[in-house]
């Protein structure tokens, strides 16, 4: 048996090995370890510490076997025995997704989660070729009134375009630095000011596939000059992964909110365009893992007194209260969830077993929480936080991300779904959106949403009187009984084109 939590386990090739790799919390930090087992009698034959959270990976043969002994290193072992085959390899990252051996176990590959491909001849050469993966042109953001929105790129640089036109309006000048992933795996963070006057962007000091360990800096911007507003505000890494900084403005004020590492939220006001811290604290919860993950501005009636809602690692939410110095913490909730959002009336979204459920915020103070609405099946099982919810002013309708991927170097298809929150219905089925890096919002109107990938940006009408006139004028008829029962299941057959006589036999 193995103590701890197994990570990773496989048979060598004579069928008698067993490798297991498994993790050991301790306290607040954890190790792993990677084990060799005599499956035949049941006993240990090696043991070994191992550095970083790199998964192992066997041979086709079944005879070598490849594992991080250290951190930004993997090693090749031959099996049995767990003897070194070679030096260890320096890897880009001690965070990788997989391995791959090729070419008769001749050739390994190694893909990082920080976007890289290392491939490395195992006869003697060391790294033969590495690719980095573009991550294209990163995250967007609408400004509050709906009539442009900025995309980041690779580089840090950052172009504000018109909406729904899709004219190009500026750019901002040399970059400070390229984008900073947080946690080394998802699209990198970029907000807008209420008054739409602002925008603040991410940066690290190193490129994307040497970010562990690496400080990085957030950036307010001057909208329509495109210059820097004051200096870079510091961010520190403490802790050997990507700079993992999360970024929020307030809805009304001009108020910055920062996710840091070491649990850390950090709130800096905008006065007179620069930058000027206003609070730090840092925001308890069970996870093993350093991190605030995000954080959202919560808007609080008339008053509007300004509250932030965290998201920690452990996926459970904070509420604090940052009208009193220093920031006091007003509810902590016990449910968890994979995502969350915050409508414009200051309601809580949680997506929580796949379904939508909403949230006052006082209430997720209680033992058993009861949300007042729940939408069964529209939220994503997938792990994706950011930007993941978005609604019109008026709250009436909302964007859901479903299947945007968390990972930006996965190739599939992202979704996006519209809500009518008040009548509780779909308008219209998911919304494609192709590429890599995707996401959407909602504009401020409701008239539309925009969808957004690596390498394109798409609006998509919310009219639906239009989508039929477009319908009827490319398919000259009204649809028929059997295609209304498989578009519009459970619904009373309507005329959709005037113009065409109703339920037509083809």
């Amino acid at each position: 048996t193995s103590t701890g939590n197994i990570q990773h386990l496989g048979f060598a090739g004579d069928g008698h090995s067993l490798v297991v790799q498994s993790v050991f919390v301790f306290g607040t930090s954890f190790g792993l370890e990677l084990q060799v087992w005599d499956a035949r009698t049941g006993t240990l034959a090696e043991r070994a510490p191992t550095g970083g959270s790199a998964y192992t990976g066997f041979g086709r043969g079944g005879d070598q076997l490849v594992a991080p002994l250290q951190a930004k290193s993997a090693t090749v072992f031959t099996l049995p025995g767990f003897r070194p085959l070679a030096p260890p390899l320096p890897l880009f990252s001690e965070d990788f997704l997989f391995t791959i051996f090729g070419a008769g176990d001749r050739t390994l590959y190694t893909i990082p989660l920080a976007g890289a491909l290392e491939q490395w001849d195992l006869t003697g050469e060391g790294l033969a070729s590495t690719y980095t993966h573009a991550a294209g042109a990163g995250r967007a953001a609408v400004s509050p009134d709906g009539t442009w929105f900025v995309k980041q790129a690779p580089d840090g640089t950052w172009a504000r375009w018109s909406l729904p036109g899709l004219q190009l309006l500026n750019r901002s000048g040399a970059s400070p630095g390229p984008v900073a992933y947080a946690f080394g795996v998802v699209q990198p963070p970029i907000a807008i000011s209420g008054d739409g006057r602002y925008l603040a962007t991410a940066h690290a000091e190193c490129p994307r596939v040497q970010q562990q360990g690496c400080p990085a800096s957030v950036v307010v911007w001057d909208v329509q000059s495109g210059k820097r507003a004051g200096g870079s505000i510091p961010v520190p890494n403490l802790t050997q992964t990507a700079p993992g900084v999360q970024i929020a403005f307030h809805p009304d004020r001009p108020l910055l909110a920062l996710t840091l590492a070491n649990h850390t939220v950090q709130t800096w006001r905008i006065t007179g365009g620069t930058p000027e811290m206003e609070a730090e604290f840092k925001v308890p919860f069970l996870g093993i893992f350093p991190w605030a993950f995000h954080a959202l501005f919560v808007p609080r009636g008339a008053g509007n007194e300004p509250w932030l809602v965290v998201m920690g690692y452990d996926y459970g939410l904070s509420f604090w209260d940052l009208s009193v110095s220093p920031p006091a913490l007003k509810v902590r909730s016990n449910l968890m969830t994979l995502s969350f959002g915050v409508t414009p009336d200051g309601a809580v979204v949680l997506g929580i077993e796949g379904d939508l459920r909403f949230f006052k915020p006082e209430e997720l103070a209680s033992a058993e929480p009861k949300p007042f609405l729940v939408l069964p099946g529209a939220a994503s099982r997938e792990i994706v936080p950011f930007s993941y919810y978005s609604f019109s002013a008026d709250g009436k309708r909302m964007a859901v991300n479903r299947g945007s991927a968390l990972y930006t170097l996965t190739e599939r298809e992202g979704r996006v779904t519209v809500w009518d929150l008040e009548k509780r219905e779909l308008i219209g089925s998911d919304f494609a959106i192709p590429g890599t890096g995707t996401g959407a919002f909602m504009a401020p109107d409701g008239s539309y949403v925009v969808s957004f990938s690596d390498d394109r940006t798409t609006v998509w009408s919310l009219d639906t009187k239009l989508w039929f006139e477009k319908v009827c004028f490319a398919a000259g008829r009204n649809l028929t009984e059997a295609e209304w029962t498989k578009y519009f299941p459970g619904r009373d057959y309507a005329v959709t084109c005037d113009q065409w006589p109703a339920r037509p036999k083809t």
